[in-house]
């Protein structure tokens, strides 16, 4: 059965704590019927790495922890390479991944922006995006930088500024999302409470006209179906999900892609408390969302209409988690069908003011999410932040 995985980009800015992470590609095994998913964690700022059984969806240890810069908020994995974004120090820390799923600290760490607190890296692994949130006061402060990708080698090859004519404050680009096919890149504005688009030529960064849109208040997340045909942006200050259609490729109703946006029916859509991190998951069974909601400690969870990007709660409409999630990510399993027809994937949140990550199962025809195992939640050093998964 052919599946898709979603990347998935999110954010949490409290005071002292931003938070990221963003899932990768599921097809990429070190070990047959393994899969890796790494977290960063803010208490003994470091990342460390987690071998999931695929067939069951259980996390055990798999070598030591490495440093990484002051507090590290986001994580991305391009290729045989990991970076991450460290909000305090203003860098991007890099990583080999070695044959074994361990990582070992490549070079010194490069210059972002100021605060950078998102990434995301496009299909081919060859250029990594950077929201540098700024400062409130400062209008030029929030930046796009946008790095060429060799191996573990950050080049950068630009900064785009995020500035509004005529507003003396500054946007606040705090979670990013980039098409499949690399040419359309979504922005979400914290502090101006928009999401811009942008079209893609090379890594350089136009404005799509029409941009930015409005969404709800204080957005932390933006993430895109693996399709690239909806986009939903995670609104902290509202408790709710905005949702859109993107015109990106060819379609009955998007004859002429150019990356515009139009609200989806019903939009916005209630949450949980404090929504800050989003992943989106398709295969041919079906397309689900889940929310991160880290005021309530729980995942909301959401059918997709692929058609409208309507979402609708699913029969179980939220799960708890530990306290405080800050990033959610999703893997697909082995494959193995159910006797449902369908197949098994899993579901990962990091659990910050616990310090643990709760794993949970959904069976692909209905989207239902349920505890792994025993032994749940697993815990982590102290304040883990970010996630993403290979």
């Amino acid at each position: 059965m052919g599946m898709k995985f979603a990347c998935l980009t999110s954010l949490l800015v409290l005071v002292g704590l931003g938070l990221v992470s963003c899932g990768t590609s599921s097809s990429s095994n070190v070990v047959a019927g393994t899969g890796l998913l790494y977290v960063t964690t803010q208490g003994n700022e470091s990342i460390s790495v987690w071998g999931i059984a695929l067939a069951t969806g259980v996390i055990t240890t798999n070598g030591n922890a490495v440093a990484t810069g002051n507090t590290p908020v986001a994580v991305v994995s391009a290729g045989t390479a990991v970076f991450v974004a460290n909000k305090q120090d203003n860098t991007i820390s890099s990583y080999t991944v070695n044959t074994d799923g361990t990582l070992t600290a490549s070079g010194s760490a490069v210059t972002a922006g100021t605060t950078p607190v998102a990434m995301a890296v496009d299909s081919g692994g060859k250029i990594l995006y950077v929201a540098n949130q700024g400062d409130f006061a400062d209008p030029a402060s929030g930046t796009i930088s946008v790095f060429g990708i060799q191996g573990t080698t950050l080049s950068q090859s630009g900064s785009v500024s995020t500035a509004t004519p005529g507003v003396l404050s500054g946007t606040g680009p705090v979670s990013l999302a980039i098409t499949s096919n690399g040419n359309y890149l979504y922005v979400a504005n914290q502090f101006t409470n928009t999401v811009s688009a942008y079209s893609v030529n090379s890594g350089a960064l136009t404005l799509v006209p029409g941009s930015p849109y409005p969404v709800g208040t204080t957005p932390s997340a933006v993430s895109l179906t693996p399709d690239g045909n909806l986009l939903y942006v995670a609104n902290e200050g509202s408790n709710n999900v905005s949702a859109f259609t993107a015109c990106t490729s060819a379609t009955l109703s998007c004859v002429t892609p150019d990356g515009h946006l139009t609200s989806a029916p019903g939009s916005p859509f209630g949450v949980g408390l404090g929504p800050v991190s989003m992943a989106v998951e398709s295969d041919s069974q079906g397309e689900y969302l889940y929310v991160a909601d880290y005021n309530s400690s729980q995942v909301s969870q959401f059918k997709v209409a692929t058609q409208t990007g309507v979402l609708t709660a699913l029969s179980t409409p939220t799960i708890s988690t530990g306290a405080n999630p800050t990033a959610v990510v999703v893997r697909a399993g082995s494959g193995t069908l159910l006797s449902t027809g369908g197949t098994s994937y899993y579901v990962f949140t990091s659990n910050a003011t616990a310090g643990t990550i709760s794993s949970f199962t959904y069976d692909s025809t209905t989207g239902v999410l349920g505890l792994i195992g025993t032994g749940n939640p697993t815990t982590t050093a102290g304040q883990p932040s970010a996630m993403t998964v290979r």
